[in-house]
């Protein structure tokens, strides 16, 4: 930000960023408590936005849960959230900590193996390994210890002391 304004690819990248990880979030979750059946009801998907600043979403009825869609709809709302922000977002960034076009491409490609889509998961899944270079067999116990970041596309930063797997959620 130069003298108070905010150039337009800031802009969008940072609205291609609030969406993939919206739609990372919804993903994780789904995985977590869903269904994996897409005529099920699957988990809510939540896009409502707190343009008043109260900390509550606009438009949300705090004494009604949201409605349930089904797995189907489910992934339509997942896939136009990260459709967008492919859009939004440069292919490649200075750090692992911010989502990029090629992490926005491989969660499609996870998505895709939940809905069966398999040709379309493995196109992007080869589109990204294309780019992006993998970690060897021998650097993998590195990335597992947290050493090397060798092959990793994208990695939500933990800070000292939230080294525990399964604190995500609770962390919000």
């Amino acid at each position: 930000i130069e003298e108070g304004v905010v150039r337009i690819e800031e802009t969008n990248s940072l609205r291609g960023e609030a969406l993939a990880l919206r739609a990372f979030a919804h993903f994780n979750i789904w995985q977590m408590y869903g269904v994996y059946n897409l005529g099920s009801l699957a988990v809510p998907y939540v896009t409502l936005q707190d343009l008043s600043g109260n900390g509550i979403p606009d438009g949300l009825d705090v004494g009604n849960k949201p409605a349930r869609p089904t797995g189907t709809e489910f992934f339509t709302f997942l896939f136009e959230d990260l459709n967008e922000a492919e859009g939004l977002l440069p292919a490649q960034g200075a750090t692992k900590y911010r989502i990029t076009r090629d992490a926005v491409i491989a969660q499609k490609a996870r998505a895709n193996l939940f809905r069966g889509n398999y040709t379309e998961a493995a196109a992007q899944a080869e589109d990204v390994i294309g780019r992006v270079a993998m970690s060897t067999l021998n650097e993998v116990p590195q990335v597992w210890a947290d050493v090397s970041q060798a092959g990793i596309i994208f990695a939500l930063s933990r800070l000292p002391g939230e080294s525990r797997m399964g604190t995500l959620f609770e962390d919000l």
